[in-house]
C-alpha cells in the first residue's frame, strides 16, 4: 500500500469524525464477547470538540491536507471523497457515537467497532479504497461482507455494525471469518453488554472510558502483586472500570477496582483498612526539586498482617515472618515518604527515606538482631552511634536510624549529614501538596526538575533532533501524579499551560513538528 494511501484512509476519516452529528442508539456493541478483558468506548465528538478541530486555523490545515492528496487519487474516486466530507452521513458510519476497541483472552487481537447507519454508502466508500488499492476486492460471506487493508487488518460490516480486525498474521482468514460470524450473530444477552461491569464502565461518561482485567492483563503475575488476598480468590471476577478525559492543562485517568462478588469486596475492604489518610507531615524534609516522590499513610500492624495471609509474598520474603520485621512494620503509623533526588550517569540514584513510627527502639532492635537476617560474607550492619547505622554491601551502602521518632534510610552521605533539616525550600511548598494531603497513596514525578538535570541537559544538546523533539514535547509538562483515596485512583499528567485544554496543545504541537 503507498504511504500516500493510507494517509488518504486517515484523512477520510478524521473529516467524517469531524462533522458526525448525533445519532440515535443501536447494538452494535453486541458484537463485544462476554469474555472480554480490555474494551475502550472512545467518544470521537468530545475529542474533536476538545482537540479544536473545527477551528478556523484547523479547517484551513485540513483544507491544504485534501489539496495534496488530490493529485494522488483519480478524479472519480476525489469527488465521492469530496461528497463524504461534505455530508459525513455519506460515509455510512455513525462516529458520533463511541467507538468500542476490545480484545478477550480467546482471540486476543485489537478489534474496533462502530456503528453502521447506511450499509450500501459504506459499501461505496469501501469501493473508493478499492479503486485506490487500498484494500481488497470487496467479498462477502454469512450474512456479511469484508475486505483486508494490508496483510493484518480484516474489516468486515452487516447492516448494523463494522467490525476491524487487527492481527499478527499467525491466524488464518478462515479463524477470523468464523470469529466473525460468532460475533455477528451476539445478541445483548450473551455479550458483554449484558454484564454489570460493562454498565458500569457507560457510566463513566469520559472522552474515553475503560474496563479492564487485571488478571487477563497481568496473567501468572495476578495473584503474586495482590499480597493481601488470599490464594483462593478469583481474580477474574475483579475489573478495573475508569475513563480517560483530556481537561483544561492536564490529562486524567481516574478509575476503581468493580465486583460483584461479596468476598472479594470483603477483602478489598480489608486491604483499605492498613492505609491511612497522607498528613504531609515529612515532606519539609524533601526538596522541592525531588524527581520523584512516593508517599503513603500506613497502618503497620494492619498491613503486616495482611501480607502474612500470602504465601507467594511469604515465599519469596522469607524474612517477613521475622519477628524483627513484625516489630519494624508494626511501628509505622502515619506518614512513609521516599524521594529520589539525584540521577547521574556515574552512579544509581540517589534516595530518601522518611517514616513517622512509635517505638524509638525499633532500629536498635533491629541492629541487635542482624544474624537473622542471613547476610552474605560481604553484607554487614555497622553502628555508627546510638541512632545511626550504615548498611555495607560489595555493591551498594545505605545509612539508616531514628531521629524524633522518625525512621530515616539514605544512600547519600550528604543527605545524611542533613537528617531531620527542613529543606528550603521543601516540597511541602510544591504545587501538588495540597493535592496529596488526605490521599492514602500518592506518587509524583516531577517532569520540570528531571528536563533540568544536567545528564538531560546534555541528551538534549548532543542527542541530535530526534532528542531535542522528546525534551520539548516533555518540556511541556509539570509533573506526573497519581493519588489513591479509598477505591479510586487518579492518573494526571499536570502540564504548564493551566489554561489550554490538553488535547489541543497535544495537536498544536503535532502540527509544529510537521510542519502543518
Amino acid at each position: 500500500m503507498k504511504m500516500k494511501n493510507f494517509f488518504s484512509v486517515i484523512l477520510i476519516i478524521s473529516l467524517v469524525i469531524i462533522f458526525s452529528a448525533c445519532s440515535k442508539k443501536s447494538d452494535y456493541s453486541n458484537v463485544i464477547p462476554v469474555d472480554a478483558s480490555e474494551v475502550a468506548a472512545v467518544h470521537l465528538k468530545n475529542l474533536v470538540t476538545k482537540a479544536g478541530l473545527g477551528n478556523k486555523e484547523n479547517k484551513e490545515a485540513i483544507e491544504r491536507l485534501t489539496t495534496a492528496f488530490k493529485s494522488g487519487m483519480n478524479s472519480t474516486s476525489f469527488k465521492q471523497f469530496e461528497a463524504i466530507l461534505k455530508n459525513p452521513e455519506e460515509s455510512g458510519i455513525d462516529l458520533s457515537l463511541p467507538l468500542y476497541l476490545f480484545s478477550s483472552p480467546e482471540f486476543p487481537y485489537m478489534s474496533v467497532t462502530a456503528k453502521v447507519n447506511d450499509k450500501d454508502k459504506l459499501t461505496s466508500l469501501l469501493n473508493i479504497l478499492e479503486k485506490e488499492k487500498i484494500c481488497t476486492q470487496l467479498d462477502k460471506v454469512e450474512g456479511y461482507q469484508f475486505t483486508e487493508i494490508g496483510t493484518q487488518l480484516f474489516v468486515a460490516f452487516n447492516s448494523s455494525a463494522i467490525l476491524l480486525i487487527n492481527h499478527d498474521n499467525t491466524v488464518s482468514q478462515e479463524a477470523i471469518k468464523q470469529r466473525v460470524v460468532k460475533l455477528f450473530e451476539q445478541t445483548e444477552k450473551n455479550s458483554i453488554v449484558s454484564t454489570s461491569a460493562f454498565k458500569k464502565m457507560q457510566q463513566q461518561n469520559e472522552d474515553v472510558d475503560l474496563l479492564v482485567s487485571p488478571s487477563s492483563i497481568l496473567g501468572e503475575y495476578a495473584q503474586q502483586i495482590n499480597y493481601g488476598l488470599p490464594e483462593n480468590i478469583d481474580l477474574k471476577k475483579l475489573w478495573i472500570v475508569g475513563g480517560l478525559s483530556f481537561e483544561e492543562g492536564k490529562i486524567k485517568v481516574k478509575y476503581e477496582n468493580y465486583t460483584e462478588d461479596a468476598t472479594l469486596k470483603k477483602q478489598l475492604e480489608d486491604q483499605q483498612k492498613s492505609i491511612k489518610p497522607i498528613q504531609n507531615s515529612l515532606l519539609k524534609y524533601f526538596p522541592k526539586s525531588t524527581l520523584a516522590l512516593f508517599n503513603v499513610g500506613i497502618n503497620g500492624d494492619i498491613f503486616y498482617n495482611l501480607i502474612q495471609k500470602n504465601k507467594e509474598f511469604q515465599s519469596n520474603f522469607p524474612i517477613a515472618q521475622s519477628s524483627i520485621i513484625k516489630s519494624l512494620l508494626g511501628a509505622l503509623k502515619n506518614d512513609l515518604t521516599v524521594g529520589v533526588t539525584n540521577i547521574t550517569m556515574e552512579s544509581t540514584p540517589t534516595i530518601v527515606v522518611y517514616a513517622d513510627v512509635d517505638d524509638e527502639n525499633v532500629i536498635s532492635e533491629l541492629y541487635k538482631n542482624k544474624k537473622s537476617f542471613g547476610f552474605k560474607s560481604d553484607e554487614d550492619i555497622i553502628k555508627l552511634d546510638e541512632q545511626n547505622y550504615i548498611y555495607k554491601s560489595s555493591e551498594i551502602n545505605f545509612y539508616f536510624g531514628i531521629k524524633d521518632r522518625k525512621v530515616y534510610i539514605t544512600n547519600d552521605n550528604i543527605l545524611k549529614e542533613n537528617i531531620g533539616k527542613e529543606c528550603i525550600p521543601s516540597a511541602k511548598n510544591a504545587d501538588f501538596a495540597s493535592e496529596i494531603k488526605g490521599k492514602s497513596l500518592a506518587f509524583v514525578v516531577n517532569t520540570d526538575a528531571i528536563l533540568h538535570l544536567p545528564v538531560i541537559k546534555m541528551m538534549k544538546e548532543y542527542g541530535g533532533a530526534e532528542y531535542e523533539t522528546y525534551y520539548n514535547l516533555a518540556n511541556k509538562t509539570a509533573y506526573l501524579e497519581l493519588l489513591c483515596d479509598n477505591t479510586q485512583t487518579e492518573i494526571t499528567l499536570q502540564l504548564k499551560d493551566k489554561k489550554e485544554n490538553s488535547l489541543k496543545q497535544i495537536i498544536d504541537f503535532i502540527k509544529e513538528f510537521a510542519g502543518i
